[in-house]
């Protein structure tokens, strides 16, 4: 789980796949719903399959994740309307353990 700098968003993953974000409220009381969320499904989602990602919001509001496959994506959030998230950018982290060992001969 990751806050924004501001705390006016949290984002978490799922063993799904997916990350949610939500909006978190000023002035609602914790009775109300988790950390004060009053929605009961995320305001934005980035969707990825059989994995378990892992997730930090930058200082310019962009979703990071990485997931144990060695996969990084970087994000772009609709911060206004929400929704589906956009993924801009893709990387491959981690080499095939086959492929490293035969780049070594």
């Amino acid at each position: 789980m990751v806050f924004t700098k501001l705390s006016d968003y949290v984002a978490c993953s799922s063993d799904k796949g997916t990350v949610h974000i939500f909006a978190i409220k000023e002035g609602i009381e914790p009775s109300k719903g988790f950390l004060g969320m009053k929605q009961e499904r995320s305001f934005a989602k980035f969707r990825l399959t059989g994995v378990c990602p892992k997730c930090v919001i930058t200082e310019d509001k962009k979703l990071l994740v990485i997931t144990k496959e060695g996969f990084y994506y970087v994000v772009d959030v609709d911060w206004v309307k929400g929704g589906d998230c956009t993924k801009i950018d893709k990387k491959k982290l981690l080499e095939d353990e086959k492929y490293a060992k035969s780049k070594d001969k």
